[in-house]
């Protein structure tokens, strides 16, 4: 290759990444005057991570704006009516400039009255997946909507709606792999299964290869997909820890394997994560008695309030490293919706413990490993 063909090479991958995060949408929101604004919730899904509006900023009137990176930025809005019965969002595909305009009909629900570069979430593939699953839908939603109230008091009753809700799981497969062209499907096995424990990710990988076209896998959310299920099949016990760069709440650069001379305890948690919050103790107990030179903590939060955070890892004394909600850290490590997670990292940069793999969920085989390799 000469050097004009290499320096067009490197222009056009330059131009295309100037391109990619260049993506801008903007969307106006209007409501109507007899809503109860304290009902409503708004979230937005760009293609990287969902975000969700700050109550304090829901108005009548609403304005967002924001980068994308995927086909359409996606609009979800929830109204809870009634907080006894299940309520679902009403999602919209956006363009770069959208409105929606929104009215209460007569059976109290929240409906849009007007679309302008929008398109309902239904008419994207989801009304019909609907009648695709029309039979296990009808039976999932007429147990919710009976026993919604008391899944949590009844094993049996929560056991039902978990045997319920894998038949519905296992005919959105199905959809998924019939139509797979379609956006909502990609959607769906992204937001549904990709980072779903209960899936086996080498298995879903095989699907993503197998039914989703090249042109999907090439984009960013495709990419996204990719590295979400290898991060799950790597973070595990005895492989190589995924390396990952993100700046810590004080805009610290932490870079994993710039760690390779010392152990590290990389933690997954949330503010709101009772589990989580019981084992800062121990965590602390290791930070404070630990020599810093042979052993280092990384938390990651997984809160969506970074005001929430910044309380909790002062109400707790996290005094290690700590990282905000990076997206990008999380996708590296699959994504993983249940927390707690620790992982014990050597100085090769391998998973030694994983508090999932290990079923160690009071932290003491951890605390164990950490005396027997002389650091505690």
């Amino acid at each position: 290759m000469n050097v004009y063909k290499i320096y067009l090479v490197i222009l056009f991958s330059i131009l295309y990444k100037i391109n990619e995060a260049q993506n801008k949408f903007e969307v106006a929101i209007s409501f109507p005057a007899s809503i109860n604004l304290n009902k409503i919730s708004i979230e937005y899904y760009n293609g990287k991570e969902t975000i969700l509006v700050k109550s304090d900023s829901i108005n009548r009137q609403v304005l967002i704006h924001d980068m994308y990176y995927t086909d359409n930025p996606i609009l979800m809005i929830s109204y809870i009516k009634d907080e006894r019965l299940v309520n679902y969002p009403n999602r919209y595909l956006l363009k770069e400039k959208s409105k929606i305009v929104f009215n209460i009909n007569s059976s109290g629900d929240l409906v849009n009255e007007k679309l302008i570069n929008a398109i309902d979430f239904k008419d994207a593939g989801e009304r019909q997946f609907d009648e695709f699953a029309k039979k296990e839908l009808k039976a999932f939603n007429e147990f919710l909507l009976k026993n919604v109230n008391y899944l949590n008091d009844s094993l049996s009753l929560y056991e039902k709606y978990l045997k319920l809700d894998a038949v519905v799981k296992a005919k959105k497969l199905m959809f998924i792999k019939s139509y797979s062209n379609l956006y909502y499907s990609f959607w769906v096995f992204k937001n549904e299964f990709v980072s779903n424990t209960d899936y086996n990710a080498k298995r879903l990988l095989n699907i993503y290869g197998k039914y989703f076209s090249n042109q999907r896998k090439n984009t960013f959310e495709g990419k996204l997909v990719l590295k979400i299920l290898q991060g799950r099949i790597n973070s595990v016990k005895g492989r190589m820890a995924p390396l990952f760069t993100a700046n810590d709440i004080k805009g610290n650069v932490i870079e994993l394997k710039k760690f390779r001379n010392k152990y590290v305890i990389l933690n997954f948690w949330a503010s709101w994560c009772k589990p989580c919050v019981a084992e800062m103790p121990a965590l602390d107990s290791i930070y404070k008695y630990c020599s810093k030179n042979k052993i280092a903590i990384i938390s990651v939060s997984q809160d969506q309030n970074k005001e929430n955070c910044l309380k909790a890892i002062q109400k707790y004394q996290m005094n290690w490293m700590n990282i905000f909600n990076d997206p990008m850290v999380n996708n590296a490590y699959g994504n993983n919706p249940a927390l707690p997670q620790v992982y014990l990292i050597d100085k090769t940069g391998k998973i030694i413990y994983s508090r999932t793999d290990d079923k160690d969920y009071d932290l003491n085989k951890l605390i164990g490993i950490v005396k027997k390799l002389g650091l505690l």
